[in-house]
This record gives C-alpha cells, sequence and structure tokens, in this order.
C-alpha cells in the first residue's frame, strides 16, 4: 500500500489554487481584520487561469484589502501596481 502525497497527484497549479483558497478560508473563518497577503500566488498558472484568479481577487478586494507580490508580468495588465526596483 502506497501513500501518495497530494503533489504526486495533482498539478502544480491545481495546489496553488487550492493553497490560496485555503489561506481565503482561513482569513475569513478568523475573522481578520488584516490585509490578505500573498507571495506570488499566480505561480504554475496559465493566461485563463490568472484572469479566474485575478477576478476572484477583487472580488474579495471589495471586502478586505488585498495585497499580493509577483514577478509575473502578465498580471499587471490593466491593474494598479507599485513597483519596486
Amino acid at each position: 500500500n502506497k501513500v501518495f502525497k497530494p503533489s504526486e497527484i495533482l498539478g502544480g497549479a491545481f495546489l496553488n489554487i487550492l493553497s490560496l483558497l485555503y489561506k481565503i478560508s482561513i482569513h475569513d473563518l478568523l475573522e481578520l481584520d488584516l490585509p490578505l497577503i500573498l507571495d506570488n500566488p499566480f505561480v504554475n498558472l496559465d493566461d485563463r487561469m490568472i484572469g479566474i484568479m485575478m477576478d476572484f481577487l477583487k472580488e474579495i478586494s471589495e471586502r478586505r484589502q488585498v495585497i499580493f507580490l509577483t514577478s509575473d508580468t502578465r498580471v499587471i495588465q490593466n491593474e494598479t501596481y507599485f513597483e519596486l526596483s
């Protein structure tokens, strides 16, 4: 009987989305009045999934501040951002 790790069964993109949803759920469950800070949440996502996740984060940002750090230039099109160099 072999025990499989989630990373052996699920793709990296799916695990990233699952991780993001987990963080948001914990944030909501604890009723934290703090910004949701995400570090490079779009790793391994294709353009379509990035669009879906950006729409999702925009919806969340109506209820709380969302800050995410990324080096993925596909994410910053038509968005307000600060570039640190």
